[in-house]
């Protein structure tokens, strides 16, 4: 738990969950009360970056899809991966993407190109029934 929050952590290491990951990941959201913090790696989403739309999205996103938005409450899923800043709401799914703590990439591109390399980190802030988060760039290399 985070404050009042239950906060549950998927490996998408491999760019796909195991059956069995599925399978823990159903039983908790069966039992499950309130809305929830999901931690993972990749966004169960199309993000629109075309890039890693395209080319590195989540290969099992249809089933795990399909399983949050089951759910009764709201879902709020905290992922990077993408390299972009960005939050997206499907049904009761909240997906914010952290971007990279090396390099942010153009989100319009169908190639692999630079935005910029400011770094990043997320804060999230659990008070009461109140999820707060944000996003803070610091200077990164310069090229």
């Amino acid at each position: 738990k985070l404050g009042k929050q239950t906060c549950l952590f998927m490996d998408t290491q491999k760019a796909k969950h195991s059956k069995e990951q599925i399978k823990w990941l159903q039983r908790q959201l069966y039992n499950a009360e309130g809305d929830l913090l999901i931690f993972t790696h990749h966004p169960p989403v199309i993000a629109g970056v075309k890039f890693m739309d395209n080319k590195y999205a989540l290969q099992d996103m249809e089933i795990v899809q399909s399983t949050l938005l089951e759910y009764k409450d709201n879902i709020h899923l905290f992922c990077g991966h993408y390299h972009v800043e960005k939050s997206i709401h499907l049904q009761n799914i909240n997906v914010n993407i952290t971007p990279s703590c090396y390099v942010q990439i153009n989100q319009d591109t169908h190639d692999f190109i630079v935005d910029h390399y400011q770094i990043a980190l997320r804060v999230i802030d659990c008070e009461h029934d109140m999820i707060k988060t944000n996003v803070k760039y610091f200077e990164g290399i310069k090229k």
